[in-house]
């Protein structure tokens, strides 16, 4: 105790605790009295001091933290600029000042980079940047300081800079950044992969035919190893560049309009429920007065037009959002917070049923068209059924929410601030029809949430990483947008209306396209936005990722004939570069198999050699990332906590990794049925070319139990190739009578449903 200072703590303590009453002599509680009283004869004035000193820690304490508040409320911006006469010459640029502080920072930064590379003075880059800026006829983006500093006038101010007599050449038309980037990145990745398979052939003799084939073969496996080791090490190489944003901290204003939408389906009161709840919590995050929020719906497919119980959901619906604007109200005469969107099924040539017209698709499309131009809703609650419920006027952002994904606070206001910033402002080509500057899709990261006790599982434990957000993380990389300035639509994100709808209105197949998010995001050119997220839960069963994971599949193959014809559909080079890599991923579960197969029974290649490659293409990308969160980025780190996590995250991957390959056969028999019905749908038969099973329909059906894992094993496509599940609410017909194959009942053949050598492709 004396050698920590504790020593009068300590008496303190244990004086307080000694009984107030006398106790016998030879007890040992007398003998700690005597001790305490013989070592601590002024009780009472230790205690006193006791006192004193905690008061004064905590008033210490307190001012720390109200000094750090008062810090944290400082504009240090207005307190900076003004003294700064750099800042002071882009200040006059009306611009500048509606910047966002932290783009306002980017610009500083980067005028200080070019200011020690080209020897000039800061002010004297800030002079180059106001008289760029101010030359005549100029655009609105050549108008702002990120443009030259930060966007595609930098050369040309660079060239302004350099002491040299020669006049400024015309500055360059608006085309997307780094062009040369993909030829050199494909090129690495093959030779990349080409090197793997030379290490590991190159010691063997003269190569008979199966052994060409199975390099051939091995050569999947060994593409996503050097893919997720490129990958890597440009993420742990590239520094994220947010984009550029407006300062929205007093709100988003009129002029940039939000929509939020949660386009889902009417299929019971239960549903109708969590949806119009759902919708209440994103307004409660986004107390946005220029925001609107609404459901964008339709009915279950049906078999007719019509259903006796479509009125009564669409009634239901609508009572409850009435109930939730008038606990809501928004400001007097503006329109309803929350309204409903919900339209009418069509025919489907192909699903052979009446659905709603091309799904999601259709309905974002449908809304799109009404809000660029102005024309008649498509949709049923309109001003002669819900003259309560009417769209405001001049929305200019529609933010796209699945109905399982969170809105965290403050996020939507940020994505308008990106949004309405010239810099990320969509240029359309008008020949094209595409994006080719700015950008018409922004997309946030997508987090999973903190799950609950009764929804945790083991294969959401492996494979949905660390949940929750982050406080520390301003940003994650994504291969994409750090090198090529572009990322990946997934569904989730924000629409330029005028863009979107200019670059794909009426632009894709009918009944053709089911994985629309990757097509939609290379033609409108999508932004991928990782500082600001949104939150949704990961599968908690492995039959719904195996649900998804087929009907993303399916999509992808489905791409095809667009594919063939890129230029036609206004897909550049790095779209049909990232559509194809979608399917050489879809690949290798089957080649693998097959590859290991072929070398078990023939010894074309080393045992060994073909799993170490098979392995390393389940282990490279989870492994490497976990084994990155083990290198310390900042000081101050509780190190047996750091790797204690670290070494959990390596441990989860690794786990992650051996489930994946010891379901080889089981994935490799899911490709192989959804790129065979597919091809089949999409060549042959031309029917079910947009089946869909809703996330909330595959989660319904999905059984925690082993008894339920081993009939389902016997029921996989690539025992069964067409025997499936019914979708959660399909009405089942007698026994005896039918079977459901290719997602409709069918009627038996001789023999009854038992007898499988009848089922067919569809």
């Amino acid at each position: 105790m004396q050698d920590h200072g504790l020593e009068r703590s300590y008496l303190t303590q244990l004086w307080q605790r000694m009984p107030a009453e006398r106790v016998e002599p030879a007890t040992p509680a007398s003998t700690a009295a005597r001790w305490t009283e013989q070592h601590c004869p002024d009780a009472l004035a230790l205690i006193a001091e006791g006192q004193i000193v905690q008061v004064a820690a905590n008033l210490t304490v307190s001012n720390i933290i109200t000094t750090l508040r008062l810090i944290g409320q400082v504009e240090w911006a207005e307190l900076i600029e003004p003294v700064s006469h750099s800042l002071q010459v882009l200040r006059r640029l009306p611009s500048f000042s509606r910047e966002s502080e932290m783009t306002r920072q980017q610009i500083t930064r980067a005028m200080e980079r070019l200011s020690q590379q080209s020897g000039k003075s800061e002010r004297a880059v800030a002079e180059a940047v106001l008289a760029a800026a101010r030359q005549p006829n100029n655009s609105l983006v050549a108008r702002t300081a990120g443009f030259h500093l930060l966007g595609l006038g930098r050369p040309m101010l660079e060239a302004a800079l350099r002491p040299t007599d020669t006049p400024l050449k015309p500055r360059p038309r608006a085309r997307t950044p780094r062009p040369w980037r993909l030829p050199v990145y494909a090129a690495v990745w093959t030779a990349g992969t080409v090197a793997a398979l030379w290490w590991a052939v190159h010691p063997l003799a003269a190569l008979h035919w199966t052994s060409r084939v199975a390099v051939f073969l091995m050569a999947w496996p060994a593409s996503e190893a050097v893919a997720s080791l490129i990958h890597r090490l440009i993420a742990e190489s590239t520094r994220i560049q947010p984009l550029a944003r407006l300062d929205f901290t007093a709100g988003i204003p009129a002029e940039h309009r939000v929509l939020v939408v949660i386009p889902s389906m009417l299929s019971s009161a239960a549903s109708n429920s969590e949806l119009v709840h759902r919708l209440g919590l994103h307004w409660l995050a986004s107390r946005e007065t220029h925001a609107q929020f609404a459901l964008l719906t339709d009915w279950a497919d049906a078999d007719t037009q019509t259903l006796a119980s479509d009125q009564a959901l669409l009634d239901d619906a609508v009572a409850q959002l009435r109930a939730l604007n008038r606990t809501y109200p928004a400001a007097a005469g503006a329109p309803s917070r929350f309204v409903l969107l919900h339209r009418s099924r069509t025919w489907s040539a192909t699903e052979r049923r009446w659905i709603g017209w091309e799904r999601k698709r259709g309905k974002l499309e449908m809304l799109l068209r009404q809000l660029a131009e102005g024309s008649a809703s498509a949709f049923v609650p309109d001003s002669t059924v819900n003259p309560d419920m009417r769209l405001a006027e001049g929305i200019r952002y529609v933010l796209t929410l699945d109905s399982d994904t969170t809105l965290p606070a403050g996020s939507l206001r940020e994505l308008v601030s990106i949004a309405a910033h010239p810099l990320n402002t969509p240029h359309i080509d008008r020949k094209t029809r595409r994006v080719t500057a700015g950008y018409g899709i922004l997309q946030p990261q997508v987090v999973t949430p903190l799950s609950a006790q009764h929804e945790r599982s083991p294969f959401h434990a492996m494979f949905a990483g660390q949940c929750g957000l982050d406080p520390y993380s301003s940003g994650t990389s994504d291969l994409y947008q750090d090198v090529f300035g572009m990322g990946s639509f997934t569904g989730k994100g924000l629409l330029h209306v005028a863009a979107v709808h200019a670059a794909l209105g009426s632009r894709l197949p009918e009944d053709a396209v089911l994985s629309h998010d990757l097509l939609e995001g290379s033609i409108a050119r999508c932004g991928y936005v990782g500082d600001v997220v949104l939150m949704e839960d990961h599968p908690h069963h492995a039959g719904v990722a195996a649900s998804r994971v087929h009907r993303w599949t399916r999509g992808d193959w489905q791409l095809l004939p667009l594919m063939w014809r890129a230029r036609h559909f206004g897909i550049d080079a790095l779209g049909l570069w990232r559509m194809a890599d979608n399917l050489r991923r879809s690949l290798i579960a089957p080649a693998s198999l097959v590859l290991l197969v072929g070398v078990v029974f023939t010894g074309a290649l080393p045992l060994l050699t073909a799993l170490a490659f098979t392995l390393s293409a389940f282990l490279a990308g989870p492994l490497m990332a976990a084994l990155a969160s083990l290198v310390p980025t900042r000081r101050g780190i509780a190190w047996q906590h750091f790797f204690n996590a670290g070494l959990r995250d390596v441990l989860r991957s690794s786990v992650a990794s051996a489930w994946q390959f010891s379901q080889l056969f089981v994935q490799a028999g899911l490709m192989f049925d959804a790129m065979a019905r597919a091809l089949w749908r999409m060549l042959l038969s031309r029917k079910h070319l947009l089946e869909w099973t809703t996330a909330a329909q595959a989660q319904a059906s999905a059984k925690y139990t082993l008894s339920a894992f081993s009939p389902s094993m016997r029921r996989h496509p690539f025992f069964a190739w067409d025997w499936h599940l019914p979708p959660a609410g399909a009405r089942i017909p007698g026994p005896g009578r039918q079977f459901f194959c290719c997602g409709r009942w069918h009627p038996s053949p001789p023999g009854g449903p038992a007898n499988r050598q009848h089922a067919q492709p569809p």
